[in-house]
């Protein structure tokens, strides 16, 4: 079966991020799972979760930056990036942080009309605990707290919650 690994970032930058490095190797297990069971494997990983693939688990494809000049990229943008990689695959695992972030890909994938693989739960399970890294720049990565906060905002519609309460 042909299979697809999305991966996305959590919090800026890779080399000073445990949560991003914690991913890459998350993506690296499932790439060398899928492919000891028999499948056809890509993966597409937004570029922060690339930097720790380099030499391991070649990305087919890499998301860098918004097609926006100054926008955000956030999950939605690496999904709209990554379609072709997913288009080509039977089933697409996301790979994001275990604490709702994961959650939210699945159902970006899902309402974009990709097969998204397992459940919340077994998705969690099997990336394992990526964490929290306070003192990001990104304030909604720095603990379960900050990150239910900005998802509540999201859910409230509230513009660019990754810019309104912290510097």
């Amino acid at each position: 079966m042909k299979k697809a690994i999305i991966a996305y970032s959590f919090g800026l930058n890779y080399e000073d991020n445990p949560c991003n490095q914690r991913l890459a190797r998350a993506v690296e297990r499932i790439y060398r799972e899928e492919l000891a069971a028999g499948h056809e494997v890509r993966v597409c990983s937004q570029w922060e979760v690339a930097e720790g693939l380099k030499g391991r688990s070649p990305p087919s494809k890499v998301v860098e930056r918004h097609r926006r000049a100054r926008e955000y990229l956030d999950s939605e943008e690496v999904t709209a990036q990554c379609a072709e990689v997913l288009r080509w695959a039977g089933e697409v695992i996301p790979v994001a942080n275990s604490f709702l972030h994961v959650i939210l890909c699945r159902r970006i994938l899902r309402k974009r009309g990709f097969p998204a693989a397992g459940s919340p739960w077994s998705l969690m399970w099997r990336i394992g605990w990526i964490g929290f890294h306070w003192g990001n720049a990104q304030w909604q990565v720095w603990s379960p707290f900050h990150m239910l906060l900005y998802f509540v905002l999201k859910a409230l519609r509230w513009p660019d919650p990754s810019r309104t309460f912290f510097p």
